[in-house]
């Protein structure tokens, strides 16, 4: 009759154990999405910020545009610019 208690009495505690450390691990869960969502949105505040440089830039852009100017002018030299060319053609098909 004791070892059955006791038997009962194991099954109790490791029930209790394996609903603890669940609960853990759904705390643990919320709380690293809780630091996800902080670090985005810190990081997305910066990022949304308005800069006096970025506005001239868009409103030279919109400028070209209108002017009918589509093509940009190339970084690249000649030369460079075949052999990203041929690069992209032979890995490209």
């Amino acid at each position: 009759m004791f070892q059955i208690g006791l038997t009962i009495g194991w099954a109790a505690i490791m029930i209790l154990l394996l609903c603890i450390r669940a609960d853990i691990r759904e705390l643990a869960a919320i709380m690293k999405e809780s630091r996800r969502e902080q670090l985005k949105n810190s990081f997305g505040g910066r990022a949304n910020e308005v800069y006096p440089n970025f506005q001239e830039e868009i409103g030279r852009e919109t400028k070209h545009e209108k002017d009918g100017e589509q093509r940009k002018p190339s970084l690249l030299n000649q030369a460079e610019e075949q052999v990203l060319k041929e690069v992209l053609t032979e890995f490209l098909g």
